[in-house]
């Protein structure tokens, strides 16, 4: 490879000698310190060799010497190649300058994407106008939008209080400006309605905002519990009370408990690598993997790895051309025991993950509990957590689940009546 390299660099040329003493020719190159390789004989009276281009012309006193003539069939290698380039420099000109022109042009903005959604936003027209104010427009150059990304942000955002979210990314010679509305939350409902126990718990502490309470602290109570009633009592003027429909708000804290069980195997089989493998070689382009180089070849269950490098980065730090070693290795299965410290810890792991989707982010851990037990081929682990939480949670008032069946015989009530007056007439 070195050697390449070198006579590359250097040029060499392909020639071919006709004559009756071409081994003199040869012992006298070579005692002349001239280097010839790649000698062979086509046919008799011809040989043909390669010499670097500098040397040649210390070869030609040699040719006339031995009474033989010489012929170059080729001339390759670095200087043969940058003197044909010279001799075409118009076309070489014309592509230096559409190159130049390319990189220009992609230098600067040619087109302003606005992409609105969600949301009550103005119209693309509008936006458009202030992009043009604000200096974003067909025609900046790229490096102006970066250095300016924040300001751009910034004015963006004054003029449309409106959006909940705004980006400007710049891709190539496109300027893209995306807008989210803001999403009104949803209107409350009206009316009465109850505090009920949404998990089950004992009570720490009870605040009544609106509404009767029900339980106090020291309460064990169950899911779906009414923990606040939605009437509030007030005072009659003649004397005595009534009690009044109302939204009952209020925050009731509960110690709450919970339990999660893992049962992790103490015997397990675990893939050995064994020493055979196979290795293979690919190039890929964008999204096509062009496979070059396969060695050895194995059967049955493999172990995959894969090693990339990036030869050339692509636009938009997109990865162009990768080159990837896969190996393919043989696996073997074997029966291990998993020691019980190893498995605990696993079990711990697996326990906190399960626990982590059940416990609400403002739930305070006040402690936590943990046992395990060592069978023959199972470890069982069983954690549990106490947390204090608010347990209160908003549903239909009691009372007019209450009335609904009694305003419905009512109205079943009243055409009765009315037939039976109408009879009695």
């Amino acid at each position: 490879m070195y050697r390449w390299l070198l006579d590359f660099y250097h040029g060499y040329l392909v020639v071919m000698a006709q004559g009756k003493r071409l081994e003199a020719l040869l012992n006298r190159a070579a005692a002349t310190g001239i280097y010839l390789w790649g000698i062979r004989r086509p046919a008799p009276g011809r040989l043909l060799f390669r010499v670097r281009g500098k040397d040649f012309p210390r070869l030609r006193p040699a040719f006339r010497r031995c009474g033989c003539r010489g012929k170059i069939l080729h001339r390759s290698g670095l200087p043969f190649l940058l003197r044909r380039l010279l001799q075409n420099k118009g076309r070489w000109l014309g592509l230096a300058f559409f190159i130049t022109a390319i990189q220009v042009l992609a230098s600067f903005v040619w087109v302003v994407g606005v992409a609105v959604e969600n949301g009550e936003l103005p119209g693309e027209p509008r936006i458009r106008e202030e992009l043009r104010e604000i200096g974003v427009r067909p025609g900046v150059s790229r490096g102006k939008i970066k250095k300016a990304h924040e300001r751009i942000l910034e004015e963006l955002t004054i003029a449309f209080p409106e959006a909940a979210w705004i980006d400007v990314e710049l891709r190539g010679v496109v300027v893209l400006v995306t807008m989210v509305g803001k999403t009104p939350p949803p209107a409350e409902e009206e009316g009465p309605g109850d505090i009920v126990a949404a998990k089950e718990g004992l009570v720490s502490e009870v605040i009544v905002l609106e509404g009767t309470p029900l339980v106090k602290a020291g309460d064990m109570v169950s899911r779906g519990d009414l923990l606040i009633l939605g009437e509030k009592i007030l005072p009659r003027r003649e004397g005595g009370f009534i009690s009044q429909p109302v939204r009952a708000d209020g925050i009731v804290k509960a110690r709450v408990w919970y339990e999660q069980k893992i049962e992790e195997p103490l015997v397990i089989w675990r893939p050995v690598r064994g020493p055979r493998e196979r290795v293979v070689f690919s190039l890929r382009w964008r999204d096509r993997v062009f496979p070059f180089y396969r060695r050895d070849r194995i059967s049955g269950m493999v172990l995959w790895e894969r090693h990339t490098k990036r030869i050339c980065r692509g636009r938009n730090q997109m990865n162009l051309v990768e080159l990837i070693k896969d190996i393919y290795s043989e696996v073997s299965w074997m029966k291990v025991r998993v020691s019980p410290e190893e498995a605990l810890a696993k079990a711990r792991r697996e326990a906190a993950r399960e626990l982590s989707f059940l416990l609400p982010e403002a739930a305070a851990v006040k402690n936590r509990r943990e046992e395990w037990e060592t069978g023959e081929d199972f470890l069982t682990y069983r954690l549990v957590v106490e947390t204090l939480e608010d347990i209160a949670q908003l549903a239909v008032s009691t009372r007019e689940r209450q009335e609904e069946p009694g305003e419905d015989r009512n109205r079943e009530t009243a055409p009765e009546a009315g037939n039976g007056q109408a009879s009695g007439i």
